[in-house]
Order: C-alpha cells, then structure tokens, then sequence
C-alpha cells in the first residue's frame, strides 16, 4: 500500500512539472506569435485617410489596430503564463492603447519599439 501511495503521489508531482513546463511553453508561444505581430508594423504607420473613400488606406490603417488588438491578447496570455513576459505585455498594450488616446496610429510606434526590445 505504501508503494502505492507513493507510485501516486511521484505521478501527481510528475504530473503537476508537466503542467507547468506546458504553461510556460504555451506562453513562450503567446510571447513569440505577439512578436511577430509587432514586427509586422512597420513605421511609418499608416493613418486613416481623410478621403473616406479611400478603402485601401482605411483598410490598411485599421490592419495597424487590429494587428495591435491580436498582439495584445496573446502577450497577456504569455503574461499570464509566465511572468518573464509582462514587460511584454506591458509595452504591447501600450502600443494598443496610443493610437486611441492621440488620434493617430504613429502615436504606437515608441510602444512597438519597447515591446521590441522584449522580443
């Protein structure tokens, strides 16, 4: 019986570092596909056109938010998973959050060169 328990109690511990080892690979991945996201905005940004007709350029800037928006979510899972990326995280939301408060999708681009520098 006693080797019993302790055969369960060696999965359980077993088990729990795999849990954990798997947490933290999934938050490598978050940390790595929010990363990409970044590099994938180049400055400089584009703006939303003042020619509301001009499709290609409003696609093109919204691209910038909703690139941001992914990137977001996936650096806070990362956070979330492993600690080691809330600097990422941190400079991801940042970048999220500029273009709301100034107006202008180049007001990210400090914030994206930070999260940079976590990648």
């Amino acid at each position: 019986m006693r080797n019993t328990i302790a055969a369960v109690a060696l999965l359980l511990v077993l088990a729990c570092s795999a849990c954990s080892a798997g947490k933290e690979a999934a938050g490598s991945d978050d940390a790595r596909t929010a990363c990409a996201l970044m590099r994938g905005l180049r400055a400089p940004l584009p703006e939303h056109p003042a020619d509301a007709s001009d499709t290609a350029g409003r696609n093109a800037a919204d691209s910038v938010l909703y690139r941001l928006s992914a990137a977001e979510e996936l650096a806070a899972a990362a956070a979330l998973a492993d600690s080691k990326h809330q600097g990422l995280s941190d400079a991801v939301h940042k970048a999220r959050i500029a273009p709301s408060y100034m107006s202008s999708n180049r007001a990210a681009e400090p914030y994206i060169t930070e999260a940079l520098t976590h990648c």
